[in-house]
């Protein structure tokens, strides 16, 4: 599919060339909710989050539709009806800044134009849709997901993120909050944005001045991998000890299964440090209550000398051809120590722990953050949303400030699991199959009963394949533990990213009543 779409939107087509879009809103942590607080967002109120990436076909430029009015229960402006007030009947239709209907009825609708593209029988250039996942015309339900139909509907949803919305909302969503705050007062409903990256496709030549232009998805050969696993804190922090790669490559490592690691035990022998663990290779779609456990390792350890060493038993072997030597010298290449064991996964050790340095009582203790998109920094990673004409259909202007932040959104927390614990109140009681970290069934607060007997869809979200070529910058980032934030204040660290990394350190433990 990656290749389709690499030769598809390089496509002319006697109009722009196509483009990968961003569609982002203006959301509100709601009531209740701690999603945005777990992960460091500050203000819980007007956080720009990213809702969806979008590509469209050559000669194909989408954009949203504002309102008829400055009242909130009005209706989204008709298609016709915006080419004439907007700028004629020839001119495009609506804007990269939008409108969202949030009274009751609305269901957080808004509406998609898609210049350039002729309305068929089947497929429209105006689609209807909504930011509620448990709204019968969410987003993924009414724009095309099927790759291989970007040329006749125009579009495709590369990937979305669907926030329930019991974790936060679109603006206005705090009732808690005064009516005198702005976007109370105003009708704030021009909060969801659609818009591209800043730099042109020339900019892979920009030498130390490339920024990434989110079109080209051309990459090295890959297989996909967790994060690293870490350790408990070992002198200055926790360290990298292992962590596990797709035997098989392309997109199916990241939507066939997970790792859970289980039963970690410190050693209580003076004179042997080492701690055991075990490995489970979990169907991805599994919950924690209902396991499908494809494959299990038990009592592993770090111990090279030892027979259930981790490499030894799991296997580290990494067979590819070598496409990077000239014709006659390449080859198949075998790197590694132990034959692989397993029929999904490899591990690869810290090369501290294979060399016999690391500290003997590291253990598994958490991993690191998971890869994100960077979608702000230097020079404006992503363009402002075009607010040129919003007076021309909109009685209010929505708040300069709320405008900057369309054009930097950021991807939404991965969910953590908060407690173990089934239930609530005194019916509450700590359930030894749910594991700690990403938390795959649906988040719920206040009852916390953990009982989810689904995937969440959230977590479906951050499965999609980003590549990380670049230069000095790149629009996807991973191992890069301790990297600085850049001028303009984007976090580029994937454990800082969101609180991403986890850590049993991170745990409060409650001990006995007080």
């Amino acid at each position: 599919a990656d290749v389709y779409l690499t030769k598809t939107l390089g496509y002319q087509r006697g109009g722009a060339l196509g483009r990968t879009y961003f569609l982002n809103c203006l959301m509100s942590q709601s009531d209740g909710s701690t999603y945005f607080t777990d992960a460091g967002i500050t203000n819980v109120a007007t956080a720009s989050i990213l809702r969806g990436v979008l590509m469209v076909a050559s000669g194909v430029r989408p954009s949203l539709s504002g309102w008829t009015g400055a009242s909130v229960s009005a209706s989204l402006r008709a298609y016709d009806e915006f080419h004439i007030s907007a700028g004629g009947a020839t001119a495009d239709a609506g804007e990269s800044l939008g409108a969202i209907d949030l009274s009751s009825s609305g269901n957080q609708t808004f509406k998609m134009f898609l210049n350039g593209f002729t309305n068929t029988g089947t497929y429209s250039s105006c689609l209807t849709a909504s930011l509620n996942p448990n709204s019968p015309s969410y987003l993924s339900k009414v724009f095309n997901t099927d790759p291989n139909l970007l040329e006749e509907t125009g579009h495709y949803l590369y990937s979305h993120y669907d926030i329930p919305t019991n974790l936060a909302v679109p603006l206005p969503g705090n009732s808690s909050r005064g009516t005198t705050d702005d976007h109370r007062v105003m009708t704030d409903e021009h909060i969801i944005a659609l818009v591209t990256g800043s730099s042109t496709r020339a900019s892979e030549s920009g030498g130390s001045t490339y920024e990434p232009d989110f079109e080209s998805f051309a990459d090295r050969f890959q297989h996909s991998r967790t994060p690293w696993v870490i350790s408990q804190t070992l002198g200055s922090g926790p360290q990298n000890l292992f962590r596990f790669h797709a035997l098989d490559a392309g997109e199916i490592g990241n939507r066939s299964w997970k790792i859970s690691i289980a039963n970690v035990q410190a050693s209580t022998d003076a004179k042997y440090k080492y701690g055991t663990f075990d490995v489970l290779v979990r169907s991805w779609g599994d919950l924690d209550i209902d396991q499908v456990v494809l494959e299990k390792y038990v009592s592993c350890n770090l111990d090279p000398s030892s027979d259930r060493y981790v490499a030894r038993v799991i296997g580290d072997q990494n067979m590819y051809f070598d496409f990077e030597k000239l014709v006659d010298n390449q080859k198949l290449v075998i790197e590694g120590l132990y034959p692989n064991r397993s029929n999904y996964i490899r591990v690869e050790v810290n090369d501290d722990i294979e060399h016999g340095v690391m500290e003997e009582t590291a253990i598994p203790f958490g991993f690191r953050g998971h890869g994100h998109l960077v979608t702000s920094g230097p020079g404006e990673m992503l363009e402002k949303p075009n607010t040129s004409t919003v007076t021309t259909y909109v009685g209010h202007v929505t708040p300069a400030a709320h405008l900057n932040k369309l054009g930097a959104p950021s991807e939404p927390p991965i969910p953590m699991r908060t407690s173990v614990a089934v239930d609530s109140g005194s019916r509450a009681a700590v359930n030894s199959r749910l594991f700690w970290g990403v938390q795959f069934d649906p988040i719920k607060y206040g009852s916390n009963t953990n009982k989810g007997t689904v995937v969440s869809d959230l977590v479906k979200g951050f499965r999609a394949y980003y590549p990380d070529f670049g230069k000095t910058y790149k629009a996807f980032v991973r191992d890069n533990t301790g990297t600085a934030n850049t001028d303009a204040g984007s976090i580029l660290d994937v454990d800082k990213f969101n609180n991403n990394l986890f850590s049993f350190e991170r745990i409060l433990v409650k001990c006995k009543d007080s």
